[in-house]
């Protein structure tokens, strides 16, 4: 049933209808149906038609039923993207709908046509929010009447908490989805915007189509419903997001942008708002309740001690959770003089600086004070981890130590995490146990870290290992009857491969680039504009077209090259895939791939010859 969708679509797509294009909307459910006059009833048949009712024409969407019973039996470089659990109409169970896509078939759609709003990519918030009830207010008056806001605050003053709360509280002006995009693990680079733009332009679903840009492929998608995208964490990449911003502001007036960065974009029409630290009740408030949920007791005694301690921390939310975690094991003065002690070490003297410390730098105290407490091995670990961009579970971390016991990695693992200095959340694979992250403050202080432990190297290529290992992994089953869960993988990975891929690429280093991109060919039409980018970039290496995977490379560069209307560089690159294909002595799958995606190429260009 899937490959006759695809097959139909491809026919109605490839059609020159004299009415126009013909459109047709397909859904896919699989279960038992009862039989009646020749016709077909029951909730299988109604929930089949559920499905169809929400899809767009040209699309074909199935239930996570279908995508079990399909297996392995996908057609040929077809795949699906995972858009997601919706309530469909008078039916009480949600369901998780697939779009399948497929070359030569449509792949940008506006969202689903459900009841219920789409929220996609939002972290889940471990804790109550404490103190924030006016700068919510100010913020959700601000995103309701400006098409670019920008949050900013200190390092640790809690904007990414503060902006979830916003989204979980009130998403209903959006109908067209909230959609959270974590740029923490981009770096900047010349390829900055075109990384911002494929990473949104994924997240959303707004893939790029023929002879149209990200801008106005996410534009379309949205053209009937107002979203909100927020851009989280921005400030690696500040210049990219301020042009990809002021793009999105100009030309899709359904779109409001929401920034989080520690200043300004700097852009015509922004709207900035500051996030302030925590005043003194607010922040005493959090780390009272901090406290009695890690079983610290207090009585009033303590109370100026405590308001002491939140002083030394200035109000930062992030620093209070640090704090909180070492009272287990100290008294409050203790705690304080720890502090004090730290901050005198890593910031001028007050004599010289009578504005006192930043709020970075507090930050930077804290976090540093509270490493002190931790075992020499706990502090390297904590260290290590800035290798990693996004989560991470048990057996990640087991890897990049590689060199230790497993069960002292843990350990010190779990003092990391009772230090508050690492986050865990459940997986949704359990196979892979609980997903670990730092928060971006946590991160980058780690990741300098690295930059100084002496076997630094040792641990980023443990890293750059595992992370070749996982895309080789996946590519072997997607498609297959797991590929949801590699699916999954790949996804809590990918701000891995990300920055693995920007290293590569920086670095000239084409072995790896070629090495990393070459198996996400099935991947490409889930991630299809940013995977697409990346062969573009690599066909740029040097000696590209010595490598055996070049062909494979180059078809996906193709392809996206075709799709953003670059015929001429797609068909060169096509001809050279098949080419360099013919010189290998290819007779498989990468034989297949450039010669499909010439014939492609050549129909788009109206060469029918070839």
């Amino acid at each position: 049933a899937v490959a006759a969708a695809v097959v139909a679509q491809r026919r109605l797509h490839g059609t020159a209808w004299r009415t126009g294009q013909l459109r047709s909307r397909m859904g896919l459910h699989a279960g038992p149906a009862l039989p009646r006059d020749g016709d077909w009833f029951g909730p299988t048949v109604n929930r089949a038609a559920r499905l169809h009712a929400v899809a767009h024409g040209g699309q074909i969407v199935v239930s996570a039923a279908v995508l079990a019973e399909v297996g392995e039996r996908l057609p040929e470089r077809a795949a699906v993207r995972d858009l997601g659990e919706h309530r469909l109409r008078d039916l009480g169970e949600p369901e998780r709908i697939f779009q399948v896509e497929a070359p030569g078939l449509p792949q940008a759609f506006p969202p689903l046509r459900t009841e219920q709003h789409p929220i996609r990519g939002v972290p889940i918030p471990p804790t109550r929010l404490v103190g924030r009830g006016s700068q919510l207010e100010q913020l959700t008056e601000a995103v309701s009447a400006n098409p670019l806001v920008t949050l900013v605050g200190a390092p640790g003053a809690g904007k990414t908490r503060l902006v979830v709360e916003l989204v979980r509280r009130r998403h209903e002006p959006w109908t067209g989805g909230v959609w959270f995009c974590s740029l923490a693990s981009l770096a900047s680079s010349g390829q900055g915007a075109e990384q911002v733009g494929a990473l949104v332009g994924d997240l959303v679903g707004a893939f790029a189509a023929e002879s149209s840009s990200v801008l106005s492929a996410i534009a379309s998608a949205f053209a009937e419903r107002p979203a909100l995208i927020v851009l989280d964490g921005c400030d690696r990449v500040l210049d990219e997001v301020a042009t990809l911003a002021e793009g999105i502001a100009a030309t899709c007036e359904n779109v409001t942008i929401l920034a989080t960065s520690r200043e300004r974009l700097g852009v015509v029409g922004e709207c900035v708002v500051e996030l302030p630290v925590l005043d003194a009740s607010s922040a005493l408030e959090l780390l009272a309740e901090r406290c009695e949920s890690l079983g610290v007791t207090s009585g009033p005694a303590d109370h100026d001690h405590l308001a002491d301690l939140v002083a030394a921390l200035d109000g930062l939310p992030l620093a209070i959770e640090l704090a909180a975690a070492h009272l287990r094991t100290r008294s409050v003065p203790e705690v304080i003089a720890g502090l004090s002690a730290w901050s005198t070490r890593s910031v001028p003297s007050r004599s010289t600086r009578a504005s006192g410390p930043s709020h970075h730098e507090t930050m930077e105290a804290a976090i540093a004070w509270s490493l002190e407490r931790l075992d020499p091995a706990a502090r390297e670990l904590f260290a290590a981890l800035g290798v990693f961009s996004g989560s991470f579970t048990t057996d990640d971390v087991r890897a990049i130590a590689a060199d230790r016991d497993p069960s002292d990695v843990d350990r010190d693992l779990q003092s990391l995490l009772e230090a508050s200095l690492v986050s865990r959340r459940p997986s949704t694979d359990a196979t892979r146990g609980s997903h670990y992250r730092l928060l971006h403050t946590l991160r980058r202080d780690a990741a300098q870290r690295l930059r100084n432990l002496p076997d630094g190297v040792v641990v980023r290529q443990r890293w750059a290992d595992s992370v070749i290992d996982t895309v080789h992994l996946a590519a072997g089953r997607l498609p297959g009857p797991d590929e949801a869960r590699w699916v999954g993988r790949l996804r809590d990975q990918w701000p891995d491969v990300r920055s693995l891929l920007e290293d590569a690429v920086a670095d000239a280093s084409t072995d790896l680039a070629v090495r990393l991109v070459a198996p996400l060919v099935h991947h490409s039409t889930m991630r299809g504009v940013e995977v697409g980018g990346w062969a573009v970039r690599c066909c740029d290496l040097p000696g590209v077209w010595d490598h055996p995977n070049a062909p494979r490379v180059a078809s996906m560069a193709s392809e996206l090259l075709l799709r953003t209307g670059n015929l001429q560089r797609a068909t060169e690159l096509a001809e050279q895939a098949v080419a360099r294909s013919a010189e290998l002595g290819e007779d498989g799958q990468g034989s297949w791939l450039a010669h499909s995606t010439l014939a492609l190429v050549a129909l788009a260009g109206g060469d029918l010859a070839t």
